[in-house]
C-alpha cells in the first residue's frame, strides 16, 4: 500500500476545496478536470516546499488524480475520502475574451459537510494558507495550529455577502488577506480601489494582497505598497485556478526560504505572478505535469525585468 506521506516535513499547509470541473473555454471543452482551491494551491506550492493538503473528496475521486498529487510529494494525510457521495462539482464556461466565468451549476456534494482535521505535523507547520472555504472553518483551523510564522487567508464574494461577521473575525486572526479587485471593493464597501486598500488594512490583517487579473497584483501594508505585473501569456487556455496558483507561488516561496522580510515578500509576489501565468496556459493542472524548475526561474527573471529600471 502506497503511503500518502510526503518524504519531507511539511512546511506549508493548505486547506480548501477538492473539485471536479466541467468547463468550456475558447480553447476547448473539458469534463471532470481535477480542480479546487486546495488542489491548485498545493500543486503549485509543491514546486517550492513540502506542503500538506486539507480537503475532502468523494466516492468518485480517481486514483490517477490521487497518484498525481502523490507524484508532487504532497502530503495527503489531511485529505479525507468520503464514501457517502461524489466530489464537489462545478460546471461553467468562459466567453470569447476569457472574462469572468459563467457558472452553470455548483454541486457541493461531500464538500457541504467538510470538517477539516489537522494532524500534529500540520498543526506545527510554519505557514498556513486558508483558501475560500466557510469563514467558520477558517477560524476553526486557525485555532488548531500552534505558532505559524504566517497565516494567509483567501475569500470570495459569497462569504463576503453571507458571512460578513465570521469573515471579519477570521481576517482579524490572520497575517495576509488575499482578495481580487472586485472582492476588495465589496468587502471594504468603498467605491474606489485606493480607499478599499486603506479600509481593508483596518480589518486586522497587517498585509493585504489584491489580485488584479491580467493587470498583475499588488500588496500593501500600513506603510508600504508594491505592484507586480502579470506575465503577458500568448497561450491563454483556461483561467480557472489562476488566483489559487498565485497564492501557491507566493506562500510557497515564503515557506521555501523561511524569510518573511519585506524584500522576500516582494520576491514572493513575483513568484505568485509566475505561477498564475503558467496555470492559465493549460487546462486544469496539466501544465504542472511536465513543468521544470528551470522554467519557473526563467519566467521569474522575465517578470523581474518588467519592473527593473
Amino acid at each position: 500500500m502506497t503511503s500518502d506521506k510526503a518524504e519531507k516535513k511539511v512546511k506549508l499547509v493548505a486547506a480548501g476545496s477538492v473539485a471536479y470541473d466541467d468547463l468550456a473555454t475558447p480553447k476547448g471543452v473539458r469534463e471532470k478536470s481535477l480542480g479546487g482551491s486546495a488542489v491548485y494551491f498545493s500543486t503549485v506550492a509543491s514546486f517550492f516546499a513540502p506542503v500538506g493538503m486539507v480537503g475532502v473528496a468523494g466516492n468518485d475521486f480517481e486514483e490517477s488524480d490521487r497518484d498525481f498529487l502523490r507524484s508532487r510529494k504532497i502530503n495527503l494525510d489531511g485529505l479525507a475520502l468520503d464514501k457517502n457521495g461524489p466530489t464537489f462539482r462545478w460546471k461553467g464556461e468562459y466567453g470569447a475574451n476569457f472574462g469572468d466565468a459563467t457558472t452553470h451549476s455548483t454541486c457541493l456534494n461531500v464538500f457541504e459537510n467538510f470538517d477539516p482535521v489537522l494532524t500534529e505535523e500540520y498543526k506545527n507547520a510554519d505557514f498556513l494558507f486558508l483558501a475560500n472555504i466557510h469563514p467558520a472553518l477558517q477560524i476553526q483551523i486557525i485555532k488548531s495550529v500552534k505558532n505559524p510564522k504566517i497565516i494567509g487567508l483567501d475569500t470570495m464574494n459569497f462569504w463576503i455577502d453571507s458571512e460578513p461577521d465570521a469573515l471579519r473575525e477570521a481576517i482579524s486572526m490572520t497575517d495576509i488577506l488575499f482578495v481580487n479587485r472586485q472582492e476588495a471593493l465589496q468587502l471594504s464597501g468603498e467605491k474606489t480601489f485606493a480607499k478599499s486598500v486603506e479600509t481593508l488594512l483596518k480589518m486586522g490583517a497587517p498585509r493585504i494582497v489584491i489580485k488584479l487579473g491580467e493587470l498583475g497584483a499588488m500588496t500593501a501594508t500600513a506603510d508600504s505598497r508594491f505592484f507586480v505585473p502579470a506575465f503577458p501569456s500568448k497561450n491563454l487556455t483556461d483561467p480557472t485556478g489562476a488566483g489559487d496558483s498565485f497564492g501557491g507561488g507566493f506562500m510557497g516561496n515564503l515557506a521555501r526560504t523561511g524569510d518573511i522580510s519585506e524584500a522576500n515578500i516582494r520576491r514572493s509576489m513575483l513568484y505568485g505572478s509566475v505561477m498564475g501565468s503558467l496555470t492559465v496556459e493549460g487546462f486544469s493542472i496539466d501544465v504542472y505535469k511536465t513543468l521544470s524548475p528551470e522554467k519557473i526561474e526563467q519566467r521569474f527573471e522575465e517578470i523581474k525585468k518588467m519592473i527593473s529600471i
